[in-house]
């Protein structure tokens, strides 16, 4: 696959909130050495789920388009709901892509709100970041690995920390793994589960790894959100158990998908 959307460019039609598409059961294996801006999907406003993404991305190419990394399911998200899903994107050595499974969120009416639930990546975060007056539900969600130039292990970034325009709940999510970010700009927060986070963000029964948040290379403080090595180890609960409340996952008994769970039609 050499392009910027596996399955679809746009599943919805922006100026009619009647036209609603859907994606189900779907999924896009790039081929070594692929470039892709999305993997399934550029802009979404309908429905994606029990779909995934996976492959292996030339080192070289990681950040051909755009300066940015191939995505998991979308680029944008425009109200609409991402429901079992995944994504395992890596470099060609094997090696972590830090690829979000969606990139960005922003919609300026409050009434539009987009749903993720159910949806894993071990190969980055969930969302790249949430802005322009976006009203977003994030429950049942897991992500993993060391990541670098975000600011929240689930969330990127809040976008609109200062304006509070951005509406963001987050019910039982995980993120296991570091975040590295360098900026000039010291005001900007790191966090385990929501960068930037504003007045409107919501996080409960959510946790995060403590000690893997570093800003210019320095450790930063943990909030109440943060769990200590053998909390997530021992007391957490496992990816499968966090992401398949409705039965949409299985364990990866065949090692297809690097031993995460898969989606029990595969």
């Amino acid at each position: 696959l050499v392009g910027y959307n596996g399955i679809s460019a746009m599943i919805d039609d922006l100026e009619n909130a009647n036209i609603r598409a859907s994606i189900d059961n779907c999924f896009c294996v790039l081929s070594d050495g692929s470039i892709a801006a999305a993997g399934l999907v550029g802009i979404n406003g309908g429905t994606i789920k029990n779909s995934y993404t996976s492959g292996k991305i030339l080192s070289s190419a990681a950040e051909t388009l755009g300066g940015e990394p191939p995505l998991g399911i979308c680029a944008e998200s425009y109200g609409g709901t991402i429901k079992n899903c995944y994504s395992l994107m890596l470099k060609e050595d094997g090696s972590n892509i830090i690829s979000p499974l969606i990139d960005r969120i922003s919609y300026n009416e409050s009434t539009v709100k987009t749903t993720i639930e159910n949806c894993y990546n071990p190969s980055g975060i969930i969302v790249g970041s949430i802005g322009g007056g976006a009203t977003v539900d994030i429950k049942n969600c897991y992500a993993l690995g060391n990541v670098t130039g975000v600011r929240g292990g689930i969330v990127g970034s809040s976008g609109d920390r200062y304006s509070n325009l951005t509406t963001i709940t987050l019910d039982n999510c995980y993120f296991k793994g570091r975040i590295d970010y360098t900026t000039d700009y010291s005001s900007y927060d790191v966090d385990g589960l929501v960068g930037d986070r504003g007045d409107k963000v919501t996080i409960t029964n959510s946790k995060y790894l403590e000690k893997s948040l570093y800003l210019n290379g320095e450790l930063q403080p943990d909030d109440e959100n943060a769990a200590t090595e053998e909390e997530m180890n021992t007391y957490m609960k496992s990816v499968l158990e966090v992401v398949n409340e409705d039965g949409a996952f299985k364990e990866d008994t065949n090692n297809i998908n690097n031993g995460y769970p898969i989606l029990s039609w595969q």
